[in-house]
């Protein structure tokens, strides 16, 4: 909860890896900021996949922060919020729950 909140006083978050193993839980750190965040085209990223829409995704990082400083002065920022929702623990829990009730 601490990292979140820090991340969420940040005005971009940026997450960059040339990996391609395994699922960045990082990612969702950032994602719960509901910040702008910005992110390589690693397959460390696919389980957002969803919601790349919601995020500046790409392979060169100085074009990437171009973009979100020109959305900052024109266009509005994209903010990943409906991920947040979607991915959330609450969220969740209530598919879970409603999975459970129906399976009753």
């Amino acid at each position: 909860e601490d990292e979140v909140r820090r991340m969420a006083l940040n005005t971009v978050n940026v997450l960059w890896y040339n990996e391609q193993r395994g699922k960045s839980g990082g990612l969702s750190q950032a994602v719960s900021a509901e910040r702008p965040v910005v992110i390589s085209r690693s397959a460390m990223f696919s389980h957002f996949e969803p919601y790349f829409w919601s995020m500046y995704r790409g392979d060169e990082l100085d074009m990437l922060l171009f973009r979100v400083y020109r959305n900052w002065l024109h266009d509005g920022l994209r903010f990943p919020l409906k991920a947040a929702r979607d991915m959330s623990w609450s969220h969740a829990t209530f598919q879970m729950v409603a999975a459970w009730e129906a399976a009753k």
